[in-house]
């Protein structure tokens, strides 16, 4: 059986040289493309008390730790064998010293001044490691799962580390991303992704708002754009789940997630103090939402966009954040599944995620073929 580690929801691939690698925004096998959480930050009412050493966090036994889990787990190969795609899913507390995320997977953040967000594993411990789904969720389940209060209490008393200044900093001031571990399978390949939902010990401010998790609620599609104003040229169509639109074999096809009003939230977090080193409140204006594009056959470029330019860029053309991606089809219908009207089928998925841990995707359908 072949096990594929995964860091964010994001795929680590391994195997030969770089120069082997698929597209990455190709599905051809097994993928954790993303894990929706709703909620994916709780805020708590609970007692930290900072004159003990380290502090001591207490939390009320009646809290609501309860969320959904729903992870998105194409797999090509099982759906043409009709197998059957499951999942486990597992908690453990962040480990501070622990790897960083990569900078590919897009790191993950745990309050602003976390740095200090492994990408560890969930260990081989019982006391450590608590089973959440263990009987086998179905691929497109979602489900209702809660963690233990003892268990989150561990969570935010093992997630405690000391700065250079001697100041203890962790799960208490700079929230808790508790690690979920979740494992998916198709009896023949199996990958483990790792996930976090961000609690926080108290509120930080009082109008701090635990976050809404971004959505895509309509994507347009155009045959070409212009490349000096990167605006569309042609008809602009919406693409609507389940109503295909036909790009012929070796065509190309823009794809543009719409991002509804008030998706960039603002938000309280917390940083360090420059002179204090203690924690404290930080108002973000907005969240960064980014979308990644994949499809199971053909390919985008770019793979992933986001909402703000990065630092450095200048702005073009009347509307200069540009969170399309350019879609291009096989050169042939070769191993592309053949729907019941005879069509071959393409499959695509845009996630979009924002910065507190919040992911959802639509689902989309595109014809290789001629008018």
């Amino acid at each position: 059986m072949r096990r594929l580690v995964l860091g964010c929801a994001l795929v680590a691939l391994a195997g030969a040289g770089c120069g082997n690698f698929q597209d990455p925004t190709t599905v051809i096998d097994l993928r954790v493309l993303a894990v929706d959480t709703d909620p994916s930050e709780i805020i708590l009412a609970t007692t930290v008390d900072t004159t003990t050493s380290p502090p001591t966090f207490t939390l009320d036994p009646a809290s609501n730790l309860a969320f959904e889990v729903q992870p998105l787990l194409p797999d090509p190969p099982a759906d043409k064998a009709k197998a059957v795609v499951t999942w486990t899913l597992a908690a453990c507390p962040n480990n501070p010293l622990g790897a960083a995320p990569t900078a590919a997977a897009g790191g993950m953040l745990g309050g602003g001044a976390r740095t200090t967000v492994g990408s560890s594993e969930c260990p081989d411990d019982p006391a450590l490691t608590w089973p959440l789904v263990t009987d086998g969720a179905r691929a497109g389940e979602t489900r209702s799962v809660r963690i233990d209060p003892a268990n989150l209490a561990t969570a935010f008393m093992r997630d405690i580390y000391i700065d250079q200044f001697g100041n203890y900093h962790g799960g208490f001031d700079l929230g808790e991303p508790l690690v979920l571990e979740l494992t998916a399978t198709d009896g023949v390949n199996t990958v483990v992704a790792l996930k976090r939902v961000l609690f926080w010990a108290t509120r930080l401010t009082a109008d701090q708002k635990a976050n809404v998790t971004p959505t895509v609620p309509l994507i347009v599609t155009y045959p070409e754009r212009d490349p000096a104003t990167f605006e569309p040229v042609g008809d602009v169509t919406p693409l609507f789940d389940g109503d295909p639109q036909i790009v012929a074999p070796g065509g190309h096809l823009w794809l543009q997630p719409i991002l509804a009003a008030g998706t960039a939230e603002p938000y309280v977090t917390t940083v360090v103090d420059a002179d204090t080193h203690l924690a404290v409140p930080d108002h973000v204006a907005r969240e960064r939402i980014r979308y990644a594009f994949y499809a199971t056959a053909g390919a985008f470029t770019p793979p992933r966009t986001v909402n703000e330019l990065p630092v450095g860029f200048v702005p073009v053309g009347p509307n200069p954040i540009h969170l399309e991606s350019e879609y291009a089809a096989p050169a042939t219908t070769d191993g592309i599944p053949v729907d019941d009207a005879g069509r071959h089928v393409v499959t695509v998925w845009i996630v979009v995620r924002d910065e507190r841990g919040g992911e959802s995707w639509a689902t989309r359908q595109l014809v290789i073929g001629s008018m």
